[in-house]
C-alpha cells in the first residue's frame, strides 16, 4: 500500500495513531523517516526518539543525537548529552551540516512541527466523515454506530 491513514496505519507513507512506514507520521511510529511521540527509525524526530539519527526530548541515537536528553555513539547535544563527542566542536560541526537535525535551528523547528500533522489529519478526517455520514443517511434513521 502506498499511503496509509487511520488509527493503525501501515504502508509506505503512513500517518495514524500506530503507524509503519517508509515515512511515518504518528503518535507511535516506525520507519525509515519517524516523527512522532515515540518515534523508531533510521532518522527519527520526536519527544521520544530511537534511531541511527534522532532528534528529540529523548533521543538515542547509533551515530548522532540532538535534544534536551541525548545519547549515542559518536555525536551528541543537549542539556544532558552523552556520546564519544558530546556537546564539544565535532559534535557542533556534525548538526551544523546538517541543519535539519538540529532543533535550534529553523529547519529543523520546521521539520519538527511535522508531529503535529496526525493529530490535525486525524481530527480533519472524522470530522469529515461525520459531516459526510449526516448528509447521507435519510431524515428520522438513528445514526449507526
Amino acid at each position: 500500500m502506498l499511503f496509509a491513514y487511520g488509527g493503525v496505519a501501515v504502508g509506505a507513507v503512513s500517518v495514524g495513531g500506530l503507524s509503519a512506514g517508509l515515512v511515518s507520521i504518528g503518535a507511535v511510529s516506525l520507519g525509515f523517516l519517524a516523527w512522532g511521540g515515540l518515534a523508531i527509525g533510521a532518522f527519527a524526530m520526536g519527544g521520544v526518539a530511537v534511531g541511527f539519527v534522532a532528534t528529540g526530548a529523548f533521543s538515542f541515537g547509533w551515530l548522532a543525537a540532538e535534544g534536551r536528553y541525548a545519547i549515542a555513539r559518536e555525536f551528541a547535544c543537549g542539556v544532558h548529552a552523552a556520546a564519544r563527542h558530546a556537546n564539544d566542536a565535532a559534535a557542533q560541526l556534525f548538526f551544523a551540516e546538517h541543519p535539519w537535525l538540529d532543533l535550534r535551528s529553523r529547519a529543523g523547528k520546521a521539520l519538527f512541527s511535522l508531529v503535529w500533522l496526525p493529530a490535525l489529519a486525524l481530527v480533519a478526517g472524522h470530522c469529515f466523515r461525520a459531516r459526510w455520514l449526516r448528509q447521507t443517511r435519510p431524515r428520522g434513521t438513528p445514526p449507526t454506530p
